[in-house]
């Protein structure tokens, strides 16, 4: 059996969905929008815990290898239009939002949040305290620009109740960095981290391997420097090729990209690499450093996944706000329009923002749950299943013996489910490709 690609264009590398989300981003559809998300948001109960993630789509200039919905500007107009209209999104939501429900996360994402100005950080800040139930001791976690962050901008990140930072790093090989356009000097994030980290901020470092030019020896020398910084936090995720989606990566060269043999052999560097800094594996491929609340939760089998990763403990909706953004709530996902200039026009015209998503049938409820456990535990397990959905988490079972047949000598097929003893990411994201109902509908 041949695992069918998300989306096949002529790309050198195929693989397996990384599940952020079940459904994915890309079986999302038009049925699902602005009136669901009002809906949902109007519906959840009171005590819900909920995280709020603001995109700021937005960077100074445009890396070949991201796949992100941004756009480079270098005016503060755009800025400014765009807040304006997030401001009002932020406002529309509160009016829905029933009493008792609390905010205890607030994601900061791009782009690169850290392209505003100082002034515009601190009245984001205002907006979304002034208009929204953000439970005290809530903190700010901001994807943070490495070279973008001067000691005022700092100051407005601290006020905003900045945590926790997380820095894309991906690999500081000069021949790599100028390959993607994205030159980092090693110094400069050095000393980004120690400002950030003397001010009491936890650090996430986000590496990516199978970059064009990339090879064994630059990951190697890329994680000895990150763990020469010692973030509390590392993801090491693998570079994805798609330039339908993405066209800045048409500039990237295909025949300097690593295959899947070369790819493989750099994550595993890669994680060696980082367990010897003695840093803990958490899921497929994110590391945590001893003591940690994600290595914790992994050692508990407690760990979770989400829009953005692994978590230790997973809100009970999240609440995306921005264009492009994504939202979850128990009954579906909700995406927001991923053009800046229609998201603006849909919030001044006094409308949702929301275009696309997905409404959640028991079956999905069951499957989605199948595929968190494979990619936090590298294991179905049928009896936890089977005690939050009773006898109907069943619907999976011929899945999973169509995956230890056809991964025979890789997982192992108990009643109690199934596990995978492959310790790469790519085996347990096949098996859970398997279990993709909607990819199979699809195909």
């Amino acid at each position: 059996m041949t695992l069918p690609a998300h989306r096949s264009v002529a790309s050198p590398i195929q693989e397996p969905p990384r599940y952020a989300s079940y459904p994915t981003a890309s079986r999302f559809g038009e049925d699902v929008g602005a009136e669901r998300f009002d809906d949902w948001l109007a519906a959840l109960p009171p005590g819900a815990a909920v995280a709020l993630h603001l995109h700021v789509p937005f960077c100074r200039r445009l890396c070949r290898f991201c796949c992100c919905r941004t756009q480079a500007v270098n005016r503060l107009g755009p800025l400014e239009a765009y807040l304006a209209a997030l401001h009002g999104e932020i406002e529309r939501a509160a009016r829905r939002l029933p009493a008792g429900v609390r905010v205890v996360e607030v994601h900061w994402l791009g782009g690169s949040p850290t392209i505003l100005t100082p002034a515009m950080m601190r009245e984001l800040d205002r907006h979304v305290r002034g208009a929204l139930p953000v439970a005290k001791g809530a903190g700010l976690t901001a994807e943070i620009e490495p070279h973008g962050v001067d000691a005022e901008r700092l100051e407005a990140l601290l006020g905003a109740g900045l945590r926790r930072a997380r820095l894309g790093l991906q690999d500081f090989a000069p021949r790599v960095q100028r390959a993607i356009d994205r030159e980092q000097d090693a110094a400069r994030v050095a000393a980004t981290v120690a400002a950030l980290r003397g001010r009491g901020v936890a650090i996430d470092a986000d590496l990516l391997y199978g970059l064009p030019l990339q090879d064994r020896a630059s990951v190697e020398a890329t994680c000895a420097v990150v763990a020469a910084l010692a973030p509390e936090r590392v993801g090491l995720v693998g570079y994805a090729h798609v330039p339908w989606m993405a066209k800045r990566q048409r500039a990237i060269c295909e025949d300097s990209l690593p295959g899947l043999r070369a790819r493989r052999a750099q994550f595993f560097a890669a994680a060696a690499a980082l367990r010897r800094a003695g840093y803990v594996r958490c899921g497929l491929d994110h590391f945590a450093r001893p003591g940690d609340a994600l290595a914790e939760a992994a050692a508990a089998r407690a760990l979770r996944r989400d829009l953005l990763g692994y978590c230790e403990r997973a809100p009970d909706a999240v609440i995306g706000l921005g264009a492009a953004s994504i939202s979850r709530f128990a009954q579906g996902y909700v995406q927001n329009v991923a053009g800046t200039g229609a998201y603006m026009a849909r919030i001044a015209a006094g409308g949702g923002a929301g275009v696309r998503g997905a409404a959640l049938r028991l079956e999905d409820r069951v499957r989605a749950r199948a595929i968190e456990m494979l990619l936090c535990e590298r294991a179905v397990d049928l009896e936890r299943l089977v005690a939050t959905f009773g006898d109907f988490a069943g619907v999976i079972e011929p899945d999973l013996d169509r995956a230890a047949e056809r991964f025979a000598g890789r997982t192992r097929r108990m009643a109690s489910g199934l596990s995978v003893d492959d310790d790469g990411p790519l085996l347990a994201r096949a098996v859970a490709h398997m279990l993709d109902a909607r990819a199979a509908r699809a195909a």
